[in-house]
């Protein structure tokens, strides 16, 4: 049976209802502040169709297949060790993501029949689909259409350990305030998170994913949609050899 919203939940909705006369006395906004003690916990662990569903995370991600992923990182660690690195940073993501009550969405590449996908739905409150696209553009507007009666969404990857539960509640909560977009930069000039209440094609087509020029040129077509959105604090991919120095301890024994 699920649970009915905590105290932290509550004392939210009281200070949302209020939120002009907060935010008048408090120079700083205090909603990331209640988003770090909302109870967003409502729905059994391992249902995924009963978790909230008024925003949902897309995770994108590829199948742990050795010399086919992290390949940035082969010369420091080899195929074998960057491939299992890669496994853990989605175990990381996925048991991340769980913690924030929001609707999960596994999207696998090339398809979810990896044993790894079928572990991940088993542990985890998450829905798998296939990946359909030509790049990674055309797969995120794909997904983000595959249902686009259903926003606002999270698009994510699983390359960003440092990426709380709390910062992923403060997006959503973010979207449903009424900015059109969320966006998390990333030091190597892409993105970690895309939050997004209408879906455009001009943010998924034509730009060069994968260079440090996505960040700059997806602020430049929000401006040009006239959308209005709000940054997350940077943060840190990990994609090459120097971004190693940077996992959290726990994944540090994944490659020795």
């Amino acid at each position: 049976m699920s649970k009915g919203p905590g105290l932290g939940l509550k004392l939210y909705r009281v200070v949302y209802a209020n939120r002009s006369v907060v935010e008048a006395i408090f120079p700083i906004t205090i909603f990331p502040i209640m988003v770090m003690i909302t109870n967003t916990r409502y729905a059994p662990r391992h249902d995924p169709m009963t978790r909230k569903q008024n925003v949902r995370v897309l995770i994108f991600t590829k199948a742990p297949t050795s010399g086919k992923v992290k390949t940035r990182l082969i010369p420091a660690l080899g195929a074998e060790r960057a491939a299992a690195l890669h496994e853990a940073l989605i175990g990381h993501t996925l048991a991340t993501t769980a913690q924030s009550g929001l609707a999960l969405e596994l999207w696998c590449y090339p398809d979810r029949r990896h044993p790894l996908f079928s572990q991940c739905a088993n542990r985890f409150p998450v829905i798998l689909h296939d990946q359909v696209g030509a790049d990674l553009g055309a797969r995120m507007y794909h997904a983000a259409n595959m249902a686009s009666t259903v926003t606002p969404m999270i698009l994510i990857g699983a390359d960003c350990p440092t990426l709380t539960a709390a910062e992923l509640r403060e997006t959503s909560i973010r979207l449903t305030m009424g900015n059109d977009a969320v966006l998390g930069p990333a030091l190597d000039g892409g993105y970690y998170l895309l939050g997004i209440n209408r879906i455009d094609r001009s943010l998924f087509e034509g730009i060069a994913w994968g260079s440090n020029s996505v960040l700059v040129e997806t602020r430049r077509r929000l401006r040009a949609l006239g959308w209005s959105w709000w940054e997350a604090a940077a943060k840190r991919d990990i994609d090459r050899p120097d971004d190693l120095a940077f996992l959290p301890k726990k994944l540090e024994r994944v490659i020795g």
